[in-house]
């Protein structure tokens, strides 16, 4: 799963999501609720709220556990890094198999 940081959306991985899609790697680019939300001119809390952005993540997460995927892992960038990583706090046990954080947002509370 791939996830953008606030200023991006999931079209910013195009390239990244198209190289892994031709290894062989099910792919899925998401955009935040709050940060969409945000473009389109509507003030959040929930923006640079890790807590409420890991939300999106973990349905994500459990979608595709549900659609049958194995193995769950996450590269995101920046604010997406943060949700990542607060993500990987919250999920239960083997729900996330794998992060890949790239200058993620910090987190409040990273011991989990």
């Amino acid at each position: 799963m791939l996830a953008p940081g606030g200023r991006f959306d999931r079209t910013s991985w195009k390239s990244q999501a198209t190289t892994l899609a031709a290894a062989g790697f099910r792919v899925l680019a998401i955009d935040f609720r709050a940060a969409t939300a945000s473009r389109q001119g509507q003030e959040t809390p929930c923006l640079y709220d890790a807590s409420c952005l890991a939300k999106d993540l973990l349905a994500a997460v459990r979608h595709l556990r549900l659609q049958g995927a194995t193995r769950v892992s996450i590269v995101g960038g920046s604010l997406g890094g943060g949700a990542a990583a607060q993500a990987t706090i919250e999920a239960e046990t083997g729900e996330i198999d794998r992060i890949v954080l790239l200058a993620h947002m910090l987190i409040d509370e990273p011991s989990g």
